[in-house]
């Protein structure tokens, strides 16, 4: 069965790249350009993971994983945070936040891989 994840960025040549990669793994992905249609898409199309960048236009990452939490009736949800900013700080206030896993810009894809079938695993 092909595991379905939402990709929440909103840098379009981001997305397009990350997207291509997580296809190659034989992924199905869907791909929003921020939180508000992070949301939506959570609703339509119940993911498995959501990998989130937490800097976006509308609404950003940390507001859309408190509203898709309250969505996630089964708690299985996981979620990988992407940011730029590599602070301990903010990895802690990730985790507080919710987030399953953490990463930082730019994107060291077996890293993202890892964190991948560490959560899909799960």
């Amino acid at each position: 069965m092909t595991q379905k994840i939402l990709l929440v960025e909103d840098h379009e040549a981001n997305r397009a790249i990350i997207k291509r990669r997580l296809e190659r793994r034989g992924l199905e992905v869907v791909d929003v350009e921020d939180g508000r249609r992070a949301v939506e898409a959570y609703e339509l199309h119940k993911p498995r993971l959501i990998i989130m960048d937490l800097s976006m236009p509308n609404m950003g990452g940390f507001d859309a994983l408190s509203r898709i939490r309250e969505l996630d009736l089964d708690g299985q949800l996981r979620c990988i945070a992407v940011t730029a900013h590599s602070l301990p700080s903010i990895a802690e206030r990730c985790k507080q936040a919710g987030f399953d896993g953490f990463i930082t810009k730019p994107i060291d894809f077996t890293q993202l891989s890892d964190e991948i079938d560490r959560h899909l695993a799960a």
